[in-house]
């Protein structure tokens, strides 16, 4: 094998499993180590696990190279931090390691999300994190009762998010109930009063479709008979939303489809309604009515990211 193969094979950083190093008996079999770099003369220079220095001859040495672990991107939720998007080996250790402690994996929501947690968080005393709630319930009404709701919604000055489902009909493509849904804000011209123009922007929830302005395809705006006809319209109420669980020290929430047998990384829609879902941290408290929550702006730059 020529030097520059050896090199292109055996870069820095290269996982190495020994099976057995010629001559040299307190190099033992399994021994691991990281390749530093080749020589010259094609030596693979190593640091071994036992603290040996010792170089691979390709042609006297018998080894293993180890693969590189696939990576999977994870939502790393952290206490008194806001949560961020970051990339971990798709290993037990590295999650174990993540969470500090045996993993404990629980799925609470009705996404194929899981929660990934210290199994021993709360006996062990870590800080306490993040509660858990109950999904909130979807409140129907009609589109006239939803735009009011926006507009008495504005007036007192509090933004809220309404959903508008149309009919599978008013589309020439056969869509999801999911790619037919468009979430729709509050803070949109056509619900505050004295504002000049009139638009309703949207995107629809599977995140296919953004920024849209409803008003010009809407058959109950200025759509006409041959705009886009309304199926349904709900909020979600929270007013009502139970606290499951609550979780103790960092965890992580990964993609957990049923028919996948690992962990996979969040898709980006996901992993932005998780990031939101999780974004403030809460400090935890004993009242009349029980264990409350309140969620929190943390107090530095620092503490941010």
């Amino acid at each position: 094998m020529k030097l520059k193969e050896i090199r292109e094979m055996y870069p820095e950083g290269t996982q190495i499993v020994l099976t057995e190093m010629a001559g040299e008996r307190q190099m033992p079999y399994g021994l691991k180590g990281t390749v530093k770099f080749v020589d010259d003369a094609g030596q693979i220079h190593m640091s071994w696990e036992n603290g040996s220095s010792l170089a691979l001859n390709i042609h006297e040495d018998t080894f293993e190279k180890v693969e590189a672990p696939e990576k999977i991107s994870v939502i790393l939720v952290e206490p008194g931090r806001y949560p961020k998007l970051i990339e971990i080996e798709d290993t037990l250790e590295a999650m174990q390691s993540l969470v500090e402690g045996d993993i404990e994996e629980y799925m609470p929501f009705e996404d194929e999300v899981a929660i990934i947690c210290n199994d021993e968080g709360k006996m062990n005393g870590l800080p306490l994190n993040r509660a858990v709630y109950s999904e909130p319930e979807n409140v129907e009404m009609s589109y006239p009762q939803l735009k009011a709701h926006f507009r008495q919604a504005e007036k007192e000055r509090n933004h809220t998010t309404g959903y508008i489902v149309f009919t599978a009909d008013s589309f020439d493509k056969p869509y999801t109930e999911e790619q037919r849904t468009y979430v729709v804000s509050s803070n949109n011209k056509a619900f505050i009063e004295g504002m000049g123009g009139y638009s309703i922007y949207a995107s629809s929830l599977d995140g296919s479709d953004k920024c849209v302005r409803l008003e010009a395809y809407m058959a109950d705006e200025h759509g006409g008979k041959d705009g886009w006809k309304i199926e349904k319209c709900y909020v979600k109420d929270d007013s009502n939303r139970e606290m499951l669980d609550i979780i103790a020290g960092k965890f992580f929430i990964a993609y957990a489809p049923i028919e996948s047998e690992k962990f996979l990384s969040m898709p980006k829609e996901l992993a932005r309604k998780y990031e939101e879902k999780f974004k403030y941290p809460e400090r935890f408290y004993k009242s009349l009515d029980g264990i409350e929550a309140k969620p929190y702006k943390p107090v530095s730059k620092d503490m941010e990211r």
